[in-house]
């Protein structure tokens, strides 16, 4: 099988499958034409909600008093501080490691066939091997089924027997210059990233300026892509807890949030126009990220979470299962694969 992938400049409001570092965009095209032969259109949900976590003991890292005027609640203010204070500092994986990312997510799905539409709710499991070095080979193993009927008139029934549960296995090869990002980061460019809280601010709104609904609610969304990868350093994410104590309308909206069995305390900020809302969810007493949701105006929460260990190697099942996905990056940023 072979299939051509073009990805223009990445989009933090509708891309897919914004998981991983270096070859995220490549793994949001495999995401978006892994099922070939079958005549349909996909809409991916606006968050495919995939989160990091657990971050083991180690040394604390200090931090100052959070909070101020004119920007998160008091209360949302006082749960980041707390967040931070209790982050610990692990180290990176050494040489020859990997990180061993595992997500599992909810999101919205749009299927058109023949005629007809109908959006689902699909759960989606998946198991990423990240290499510190971004020019060795990573490698996934993801699976999908749908769970729910959200709206129109194909039954879930029949569309899972139309479109049965799917698994994927790849080892991505990349070539060319990677285009790091909020969405996309790599090892380097987090580790350029600024840990001043009144910098780092800058950077975000700078970044997401003319994104999204709105300014604040996009910083928002920022923050949660970088830190869905699963590979944010534990001092940058105490000043990303830092930066969302200034953000206006940023509070609590949840104080008991389940994320796939896991419980932690969601912050988020609901858009005045079209009433939809971005949300993340923290262990304030870990400084753990646990996930994230976005919460549409009807109600559909489409959420996930991610685990995040380090490991020595690649399981032998996964590398003898897995399709080969050569990807280029083209000078405009675009990266063409192809598996085969």
């Amino acid at each position: 099988m072979t299939q051509d992938i073009e990805i223009p400049g990445w989009d933090a409001v509708v891309a897919a499958g914004r998981v991983d570092p270096a070859p995220a965009r490549v793994l949001a095209a495999a995401d978006r034409r892994w099922r070939p032969a079958r005549q349909r259109r996909w809409w991916r949900g606006t968050r495919t909600v995939l989160a990091a976590a657990a971050v083991a003991a180690s040394a604390l890292i200090a931090v100052p008093l959070l909070g101020g005027p004119g920007a998160a609640s008091a209360e949302a203010a006082e749960v980041l501080g707390r967040a931070a204070s209790a982050v610990v500092d692990t180290g990176a994986p050494g040489p020859g490691q990997l990180w061993r990312v595992e997500t599992a997510g909810v999101y919205t799905a749009t299927v058109v066939d023949g005629g007809r539409a109908s959006t689902y709710l699909e759960e989606q499991r998946r198991t990423t091997w990240i290499p510190i070095d971004p020019a060795q080979p990573h490698w996934w193993d993801d699976s999908r089924r749908f769970i729910e009927l959200v709206d129109g008139d194909v039954p879930l029934t029949e569309a899972r027997r139309q479109h049965p549960d799917t698994r994927q296995v790849l080892q991505i090869v990349t070539t060319g210059p990677v285009v790091p990002s909020w969405q996309a980061p790599t090892v380097d460019w987090l580790a350029g990233l600024p840990r001043d809280r009144a910098l780092l601010r800058e950077l975000l709104y700078a970044d997401s300026a003319g994104r999204g609904r709105s300014t604040d609610g996009e910083v928002l969304v920022y923050v949660a892509d970088v830190l869905r990868s699963g590979i944010v350093p534990p001092d940058l994410r105490v000043a990303l807890y830092r930066v969302l104590t200034t953000v206006p309308g940023v509070e609590v909206t949840a104080g008991d949030a389940e994320l796939f069995g896991r419980s932690g305390v969601a912050l988020g900020r609901v858009e005045l126009f079209g009433g939809d809302r971005q949300e993340i969810v923290i262990d304030p007493d870990t400084g753990d990220y646990l996930g994230d949701r976005y919460v549409s105006p009807d109600g559909t929460i489409s959420y996930g979470s991610v685990t995040t260990t380090v490991v020595d190697g690649v399981p032998a099942d996964v590398v003898a299962a897995a399709d080969v996905m050569t990807c280029v990056t083209q000078p405009d940023g675009a990266t063409s694969c192809e598996v085969g």
